[in-house]
């Protein structure tokens, strides 16, 4: 399968944006200045999100292009035996800080972490990164019965609905002071950063036949465009705008790099996320994500540099000993029980938002 290389340099920078943002959060790092503004956390799982919604979708318009249907339960397999086994070792070594007194975790907090439901819920800081989680188990359930019930023009239809409600609700939510929880965390916030990246991977090919779309995607204004979308977001900061127009201006300059880099490889930008160390971090973004929640914690009485070793190490080995060891577990199991792939199309983007195929 062919990797595309800079999603991994895309997942590097949106990991790397939630690790500042969790520095400065906990003070582990100087925070003062205008970097509240930023929220580098929040754009950085937005981001992993547009990809998700972008390679997700690819990986079911190849199979019904190639076989005319989707098997669901292939599908759900090929997630769980992808994300399930890091997230439950997280889980593992949560619990074992708990039984030791280190950790604030308890029994209600694995059980929501575990069904992924912790994005309804208020979690402690072991496991609070676990919502992004669960809003993505959550669109892995009902995309790919949405695609094989109504097809990929209802796929897109349903991707727009989305990219309309989704800052409705933010707005109405954040306007209400009696919400009954935190509504950035719920599905129904984020689905228009997964529609976005559904939409580019349902719309692309039909948009790059028209002349004016691929001056646009090609020439030198697209990245005058993308800076005034992405300006939209610190200039909306701490109003209910923001929720409107400031994340879903956001989504889109995402969702537009994003083609770019698809359409224009040989460019310096593309050229910068094909970075090796780019690369090297987006493929472990996953893992980086699941790990840097407890090492990062406040409460923890450790010096930054030992916290970031000791992070680089637990997701090398979190990555080496159990994501590549599910991975080929999961390609033995599915030849065997489900048979050939559909045949392959121009691009195979790989399967995970954080994580490699």
């Amino acid at each position: 399968m062919q990797r595309l290389r800079a999603l991994d340099g895309l997942r590097a920078v949106s990991i790397l944006l939630v690790l500042l943002d969790h520095l400065l959060i906990n003070r582990l790092i100087p925070g003062d200045g205008p970097w509240w503004r930023l929220d580098m956390g929040r754009v950085g799982v937005r981001v992993f999100f547009v990809i998700s919604g972008f390679l997700i979708t690819g990986l079911l318009i190849r199979e019904l292009r190639g076989t005319g249907r989707i098997q669901l339960g292939r599908f759900f397999f090929r997630r769980f035996l992808r994300l399930a086994p890091p997230a439950l070792v997280l889980l593992g070594v949560v619990g074992g800080l708990a039984a030791l007194g280190l950790s604030d975790a308890g029994p209600r907090a694995f059980l929501h972490a575990a069904t992924y439901t912790s994005n309804y819920v208020a979690m402690p800081w072991d496991l609070a990164h676990t919502w992004s989680l669960s809003v993505e188990e959550q669109f892995y359930l009902f995309w790919p019965l949405a695609l094989a019930a109504w097809g990929l023009g209802g796929g897109a239809r349903l991707a727009a609905v989305f990219l309309v409600a989704a800052p409705i609700f933010r707005y109405v939510a954040a306007s209400t002071p009696h919400w009954p929880y935190f509504y950035l965390f719920g599905f129904e916030a984020n689905a228009d950063a997964l529609a976005a990246g559904c939409g580019v991977a349902l719309l692309r090919d039909a948009a790059w036949l028209r002349p004016g779309w691929r001056r646009f995607v090609t020439g030198p204004v697209f990245w005058v465009a993308v800076a005034a979308l992405a300006l939209c977001w610190p200039l909306t900061a701490l109003s209910p705008a923001r929720e409107i127009w400031g994340i879903s201006m956001a989504n889109l300059a995402v969702a537009l790099v994003l083609e770019r880099c698809l359409r224009v490889p040989d460019e310096r930008a593309t050229r910068f996320l094909d970075h090796p160390f780019l690369v090297r971090v987006g493929v472990l973004s996953y893992a980086l994500y699941l790990c840097q929640q407890p090492l990062l914690a406040a409460q923890r009485d450790l010096p930054l540099g030992l916290r970031l070793v000791l992070l680089a190490a637990a997701a090398l080995a979190l990555h080496r000993f159990v994501e590549l060891p599910a991975l080929r577990l999961r390609r033995r199991l599915e030849a065997r029980f489900f048979g050939p792939e559909a045949a392959p199309a121009v691009h195979t983007p790989s399967p995970g938002a954080m994580a490699p195929p």
